[in-house]
């Protein structure tokens, strides 16, 4: 009987010594996370908050206040993708924006987003998903088409070719006249040489009186020729008149800056290549301000990103807005994420996969017209 007590006591006493044992060890190897878990984005755990702006083709409301655009769009696909919880926050300028990001009040910055050496000292960006550079808008043209056109022949330039021209004519006229004017009777003054030379350059065909001797017709071959010459380099000129009439506003191009009064958006690119460039400019909160300016005659020209330029153009100030076609200073678009942001990577590898999509080349198609 007490060897039955002795055995029973010696079990007990073991079961209770080693019981906290196996609960300790069991507590310090917890299961392995899932590949799933483990592939899973820290910031997936809560709602993040992506900082935008108004920025049409690229960051808009539609009519019921809902948000919309070519980086909006983009940024949903990739949550989507992720499995990412989400809200957007509207800044009110560039500045606010980047500043929400390097700050980490923002998430992430979805917009049009220039990537600069500047930003990049404060924050991290995915790979670009759009490539554009600035633009000029200005104000077209007051006067009349016609009255333009004609302004665009009356210069030096035009002068000097007309000049040629018809000296050329003359001298033809004159050669033709000395060496049939003894066995042509129908070239018989310098006037007829005159006449024949100006009819060959504007047919560029043998036309009446035609030469007879053999110095003449030589003559008259290598004018027909030169004529076809003169009048294709005559019609280009022209046609590049006309076009550039057709375009011209108070701004031509990027070396009349200096000299106009321009406007560029508060903390823009387009705001710093001014400044780097010594041109002093009006700022102005948004790209809505700064048109507005152009259109009343406040500013000359308003300086920012080409496509957002040529969108609003088209779409709200038809006909009161010219977005010169010369495009300068090539900037990319990307996502701004707050300097060691666990998100990073991730983006990366499913922006890449959106922008070799069809999806993606018929959005840009949309918004834009571009392919």
């Amino acid at each position: 009987m007490l060897k039955i007590c002795f055995v029973s006591f010696v079990v007990i006493a073991m079961a209770v010594t080693l019981a906290p044992a196996r609960a300790t060890h069991s507590h310090a190897r917890p299961a392995a996370p899932s590949p799933a878990q483990a592939q899973a984005p820290a910031a997936a755990s809560h709602t993040l908050v992506v900082g935008t702006r108004v920025v049409p083709p690229f960051a808009f409301k539609d009519k019921r206040g809902e948000w919309q655009g070519i980086s909006i769009d983009l940024w949903r696909d990739i949550a989507g993708r992720l499995k990412l919880d989400y809200r957007f926050e509207e800044a009110g300028t560039v500045k606010d924006l980047i500043d929400g990001v390097a700050s980490r009040k923002f998430d992430a910055g979805v917009a049009a987003i220039t990537v600069t050496e500047e930003r990049e000292r404060r924050l991290d960006f995915s790979h670009p998903f759009f490539s554009t550079g600035l633009a000029i808008a200005t104000a077209p043209s007051a006067s009349s088409p016609v009255w333009s056109a004609i302004a665009g022949f009356m210069t030096w330039e035009m002068l000097a070719i007309v000049v040629v021209v018809f000296a050329a004519i003359v001298a033809v006229g004159v050669l033709i006249w000395l060496v049939e004017r003894k066995t042509n009777a129908e070239i018989d003054s310098a006037g007829e040489g005159f006449w024949a030379s100006l009819s060959m350059l504007l047919t560029s065909q043998f036309t009446e009186p035609e030469p007879k001797t053999a110095a003449g017709r030589t003559f008259a071959a290598v004018w027909v020729v030169a004529s076809i010459v003169l009048m294709t380099f005559f019609t280009g000129i022209v046609t590049t008149a006309l076009t550039v009439q057709s375009l011209q506003g108070r701004v031509r191009g990027v070396s009349d800056l200096p000299a106009m009064h321009v406007g560029a958006v508060t903390g823009s690119t387009g705001f710093q290549w001014l400044s780097d460039e010594r041109i002093r400019a009006n700022e102005y909160a948004n790209v809505a301000d700064g048109l507005d300016a152009v259109v009343a005659g406040k500013i000359d020209a308003l300086v920012y990103d080409a496509p957002v330029l040529q969108y609003l153009a088209k779409n709200d100030y038809d006909g009161r807005i010219l977005v010169l076609p010369d495009n300068f200073a090539p900037q990319d678009y990307a996502i701004a994420l707050p300097e060691g942001s666990t998100l990073r990577r991730q983006v990366n590898q499913e922006l890449l996969a959106i922008k070799g999509s069809e999806i993606w080349k018929k959005r840009i198609f949309d918004y834009l017209g571009e392919r």
